[in-house]
């Protein structure tokens, strides 16, 4: 029954994952329960049927701040902050943004995601505008390596 064992290979194939082209659904600032700010970015993943997306944002920190987040010891807190700076450094990269608040909704960007091990879909890199090829998605980034 091949065709059978073709169908269910093809319904389980994840289109959400990989290089993907999204529109900005929303960018809401937050605080986490330390009281710490940040922004929650949510995208629309154009060739995944609109299909959410999201990750967390900050201003990248001073020198200062970075050093008392280091010595706190706080492997979590230590690995989203290190995430949240990569994600900036592209964004300015690749779309002069230097502060998440000025991200626009409706704003059309490349993104790469993940499914985490909680099975949510999130964005764990910002690509070059235009980047990915209209319908195509790869992923090569096994989920297991994403600190979240």
């Amino acid at each position: 029954m091949s065709y059978i064992d073709d169908f269910i290979t093809e319904a389980e194939k994840d289109d959400r994952l990989g290089d993907q082209e999204a529109i900005v659904h929303s960018i809401e600032p937050k605080t986490w329960p330390s009281g710490d700010p940040f922004h929650k970015l949510v995208v629309a993943l154009i060739n995944a049927g609109s299909a959410k997306a999201d990750c967390n944002l900050q201003p990248i920190p001073d020198e200062g701040t970075l050093a008392a987040i280091k010595a706190s010891g706080d492997r979590k807190k230590i690995r989203g902050v290190a995430s949240s700076i990569q994600l900036m450094q592209q964004l300015e990269k690749h779309y002069g943004i230097t502060d998440p608040s000025r991200i626009m909704v409706g704003a059309q960007m490349s993104v790469k995601t993940v499914k985490n091990k909680e099975g949510f879909v999130r964005v764990i890199a910002f690509l070059p505008k235009g980047s990915v090829k209209a319908g195509a998605t790869t992923s090569s980034t096994p989920a297991s390596t994403i600190p979240f």
